[in-house]
């Protein structure tokens, strides 16, 4: 027979610091749904390149700024994507609450892709 200890009925079978299994999958769908949106949100950073075909036909513009608005918009999602990623895995592995860091991830996707619209058309003025 097997020795039963005090030791062996009083401790609890389940860890109290166990993770949650919801917490994990819900990251990991999250993080999935925050590559889609930060390839959408580079494609149409790709789009505002058309935001010049206008100048010096009808329009000035500052092309530094324009370059600029693009790179926002092109680059800045998957630099977003991958800071939450990495933060994701580091709050998964600490055994934290991890499934509202892609949320913010998408949330800084949709920030810097206006924020490269707003510069990238704001670089193009109508002549007068």
């Amino acid at each position: 027979m097997a020795d039963l200890t005090e030791e062996a009925l009083t401790t609890p079978s389940v860890q109290p610091h166990e993770r949650d299994r919801w917490d994990i999958v819900l990251t990991i769908i999250l993080l999935v749904l925050n590559v889609g949106l930060a390839a959408l949100a580079t494609s149409l950073g790709v789009m505002l390149a058309f935001a010049g075909d206008s100048c010096g036909v009808i329009s000035t513009c500052n092309y530094g700024q324009m370059a600029v608005g693009m790179m926002f918009a092109m680059v800045g999602p998957w630099v977003g994507f991958v800071t939450v990623a990495v933060f994701s895995i580091v709050f998964i592995v600490r055994r934290k609450r991890a499934f509202w860091l892609p949320l913010v991830g998408m949330a800084l996707t949709i920030a810097l892709t206006v924020l490269g619209v707003v510069l990238t058309f704001s670089a193009v003025s109508r002549m007068s």
